[in-house]
């Protein structure tokens, strides 16, 4: 294969690539916290490697049954759109 590019300039394709990579990985490693803070809220932790049928059904039995507990919900979205968009207007 033979590249377009000549002789001694260097195919910047391949530094692109690099980058994307690079930047990709940094995504990844930043989406990391954020994950595991969603595990965390889910409720209960579980090794399912070693768990047996048996204890997974308990567990989700248990679940079943406990109290829900919500975050909060804004409900004052209509008002303060509303107020912004007089305040424009």
């Amino acid at each position: 294969m033979t590249s377009t590019a000549g002789p001694g300039r260097p195919r910047r394709w391949t530094a692109g690539l690099a980058w994307a990579l690079w930047l990709a990985s940094l995504l990844c490693l930043a989406a990391v916290p954020w994950l595991d803070e969603l595990l965390r809220q889910a409720g209960r932790r579980m090794d399912y490697a070693t768990a047996t049928p048996e204890v997974i059904a308990d567990a989700i039995a248990t679940e079943l049954g406990r109290a829900v507990d919500y975050r909060p919900v804004e409900t004052d979205g209509a008002a303060r759109a509303a107020n912004l968009i007089a305040e424009l207007v």
